[in-house]
């Protein structure tokens, strides 16, 4: 099977005024989003298998995102809301920090 190349555990550097860098903690994923992924999902009658398998991703990634335990990634969201035939045209994304 085919996996995505996409990162979801890639923790942000920022570079404070003096060009020290550190570690930015990761941005959650907004639980409005969460909700209309899962709930989407299961109207579809989709595990969370079917859905990664759809998207090229291992189960466990979509299982850590539907319980927030890895960072929120806008490239990660639009695919699964695409793959989930929502219109992400519709949808405020929060911005990657």
């Amino acid at each position: 099977m085919k996996t995505s190349n996409i990162s979801v555990n890639t923790p942000k550097v920022e570079k404070t005024e003096d060009g020290e860098e550190i570690m930015k903690p990761p941005q959650k994923w907004d639980i409005r989003l969460l909700n209309i992924i899962k709930e989407t999902r299961n109207a579809k009658k989709w595990t969370q298998k079917d859905l990664a398998k759809k998207i090229s991703m291992n189960e466990n990634v979509i299982k850590d995102i539907e319980s927030n335990k890895i960072p929120y990634n806008k490239k990660l969201c639009k695919i699964i809301m695409r793959q989930l035939g929502i219109d992400t045209k519709t949808i405020e994304f929060p911005v990657d920090k």
